[in-house]
């Protein structure tokens, strides 16, 4: 809502930053499974890297294959993002939940990997 950027846009530049972000041993199997069944990746592989390979072809796929911009930078956003972190926790009621409960400040973390 700060940017002039379409929604999917803004999900493409953050997504693989947000799956990185949150890959721990909590999170793991989900992006496995992600990974298994959506990239086909092997199975039979340690569960991290079968992860980081879901994480690495799911931002091959956005960047290259759809060719769209990488970073925030590259669409005009280099400001704001203390007010966007604090609308996005803000919205959720302080928290955004998810696989990874996310505060402002983990939220700011995504936005400093998306640059």
């Amino acid at each position: 809502a700060y940017f002039d950027v379409t929604h999917g846009t803004g999900l493409a530049i953050l997504t693989p930053s947000w799956m990185r972000y949150i890959l721990n041993e909590d999170t793991v199997q989900r992006f496995v499974e992600y990974g298994v069944a959506v990239w086909d990746i092997d199975p039979t592989k340690d569960k991290f890297t079968i992860a980081n390979e879901a994480i690495d072809k799911t931002a091959d796929f956005f960047f290259n294959t759809l060719e769209i911009p990488a970073t925030l930078h590259e669409i005009g956003i280099d400001s704001k993002y203390d007010e966007m972190a604090q609308e996005a926790v803000d919205s959720k009621g302080g928290r955004i939940n998810g696989f990874k409960p996310l505060e402002k400040e983990d939220v700011l973390k995504i936005f400093d990997l998306c640059k």
